[in-house]
């Protein structure tokens, strides 16, 4: 048999993938490139080291945070005001408890 018959369509099948792979790049050797040129996607907003998506996620978690402490703070200032009144009214009772007790002795009425 012909060696040329065998070889063109051997030569043809390791030649299509290859090129199909490659790239032309005027900076390579021949014009070709097996690899592509690396397209950096940093600076999209949704990409995970962009600056736009870093700012999005710190203002969110910020947000969250004071959120939370916010609502903390207002369940301990609510707390400590609902046991300063009742501390006053119980101050409050016991200086009226001698008034009390005094206008009872006046009038001759029993003290409550």
């Amino acid at each position: 048999m012909n060696t040329k018959i065998i070889l063109k369509p051997i030569m043809l099948g390791l030649a299509v993938p290859l090129l199909l792979l490659a790239d032309v790049a005027t900076e390579a050797p021949f014009g070709l490139a097996l690899t592509r040129e690396a397209a950096a996607f940093i600076g999209r907003p949704f990409t995970p080291f962009s600056f736009a998506g870093v700012a999005r996620r710190t203002t969110r978690r910020v947000v969250a945070y004071d959120a939370a402490a916010t609502t903390a703070a207002v369940a301990t200032t609510a707390a400590v005001t609902t046991a300063a009144v009742a501390q006053q009214q119980a101050a409050t009772a016991q200086q009226q408890a001698p008034v009390a007790q005094q206008q009872a002795r006046a009038t001759g009425a029993p003290a409550i």
